[in-house]
């Protein structure tokens, strides 16, 4: 069966006092150290705890956490501002100083300010690491020439790369030489004191018991006159080892119904590394007329297998659905001037210049226009996600003025509109606004995607998308 809970190895050393009555301790300090050994000899996933941290990514490379089992993967969140980057650096600067503080001067009262630095870092960290917000996985560097490996007389700089990330000496190196990645490992649970937590299952139990059994045999002492001898409990341990990772492997019913839907399938998805396997254990869903494009009766008679000569016989497509994905951190294209107070008509933003945005093809197509984004071969179903960052000055009265930003979808075939989005800001010098649209397409194939802002009380000068991302999947 499962394993869900654990214990701590203060229980399995209480056991061993128990179990076997010896007449000293002094093998105790060294029984946690073999708690440890033995739980990477079973090597079962239900011991270990799931993990996510934010790694400074610092002249192409970033430290990885000191208690890292294991990467499960590495991501970039590509659509958080700047000026977060730069908060989250000064405050995790001010935790160092505290921790420097303390160190010369113990008897300071620090607490305050360590709970407040800590609870605003934790924020922080969560908008690199909340997928809502352009959660990017990262590929594995495959290249011999990696952006980060220099010669001693040159830097790399002319190589062609795609952003990857590989693992070197305890560093998680970036084909990029500055930022963040947020990585999702596993970690060996510890409670409150530091010592190793065990899963609560009586496989586990007696294997820890032999193990450290074993060990204090093999260094030539014996805890107690019971006739036991180092052969018969290292297979004693054997047994228990293997009964243990069997216990913990098994699945319950939950796993086993995610796992057959993983295998139950009929259209193969091989995009869930992008996805970050998010609905890997999904069941699949066909709707017919959601991939009419793939249904044969939907091509002309002449097209079909046996109608026509075989140059224009139907054509294998891919059916899996890649996604699609516009990225940019800057806008070079000219700024909106004079939002005037109570414009007749809302006034469209410009769209980054196509030299600004890095574009990721899938199923979906995304082209930059001058100030609205054309967006086409979508299929119903396909989830749409704006996500935004604008960047303007307002001047005159601010006093509870209100500014609309919104977002706005236009069906290219029928040109209907829809409003998908729509924020109201109250804005001051110097104003930035952040958003995210997410929309599940109904039965629209090809659209314009605008945004416009209405400014009724105040006027706003330079307005532009500044940096962003839109994701069609």
């Amino acid at each position: 069966m499962a394993i869900s809970k654990t214990t701590s190895s203060k229980a399995i050393i209480r056991k061993i006092f128990r179990d076997l009555n010896p007449s000293s301790d002094n093998w105790v300090e060294d029984a946690i150290e073999w708690i440890g050994e033995a739980l990477e000899h079973i090597g079962a996933a239900a011991q270990l705890e799931k993990k996510l941290c934010l790694v400074n990514i610092k002249d192409y490379k970033g430290a990885l956490p000191t208690d890292l089992y294991y990467i499960n993967q590495v991501a970039v969140n590509s659509s958080v501002n700047p000026s977060i980057a730069t908060e989250l650096d000064e405050l995790l600067a001010k935790v160092d100083d505290i921790y420097y503080l303390l160190e010369n001067n113990p008897a300071q009262d620090l607490t305050y300010q360590l709970r407040d630095f800590n609870s605003r870092i934790v924020v922080l960290e969560n908008i690199y690491t909340s997928s809502e917000t352009g959660l990017v996985p990262l590929g594995y560097c495959t290249t011999n020439f990696p952006k980060d490996i220099h010669c001693p007389t040159c830097a790399n700089t002319v190589t062609n790369y795609r952003d990857c990330y590989y693992i070197e000496s305890d560093w998680v190196k970036t084909s990029f030489q500055n930022g963040k990645v947020c990585l999702s490992y596993m970690a060996f649970p510890i409670d409150d004191d530091g010592y190793p937590l065990v899963p609560d299952d009586i496989s586990f139990k007696e294997a820890m018991f032999w193990y450290i059994y074993k060990k204090i045999l093999l260094g030539g002492d014996s805890i107690t006159n019971n006739g036991v001898d180092y052969t018969f409990a290292e297979g004693q341990w054997k047994y228990y080892c293997t009964q243990a990772r069997n216990a913990a492997n098994y699945p319950d019913i939950a796993k086993m119904e995610s796992f057959m839907n993983q295998w139950v399938r009929l259209i193969p998805n091989i995009n869930r590394y992008d996805e970050g396997f998010d609905t890997l254990g999904a069941r699949e869903n066909l709707y017919r007329g959601r991939y009419n494009s793939f249904n044969v009766q939907s091509w002309p008679e002449a097209n079909r297998t046996g109608g026509g000569t075989p140059s224009t016989g139907p054509k294998a497509e891919s059916t899996v659905r890649r996604v699609s994905l516009a990225v940019w951190e800057a806008n070079t294209n000219a700024a909106v001037q004079n939002v005037i107070a109570n414009y007749p008509t809302p006034l469209q933003l410009n769209s980054p210049l196509s030299t600004d945005v890095t574009l990721t093809p899938g199923n979906a197509t995304i082209a930059v226009g001058t100030n609205n984004w054309v967006l086409g071969n979508m299929n119903a179903g396909n989830t749409l996600q704006f996500t935004f960052n604008i960047t303007g000055t307002l001047t005159g009265s601010t006093s509870g003025a209100d500014i609309l930003v919104r977002v706005t979808l236009t069906n290219t075939d029928n040109n209907t509109n829809y409003t998908i989005g729509e924020y109201y800001y109250s804005g001051s010098d110097g104003v930035s606004f952040a958003g995210v649209v997410t929309y599940i397409n109904t039965n629209i194939a090809s659209a314009s995607l605008k945004v416009e802002i209405d400014s009724p009380s105040v006027q706003m000068n330079n307005a532009r998308i500044s940096s962003g991302n839109i994701r069609i999947q």
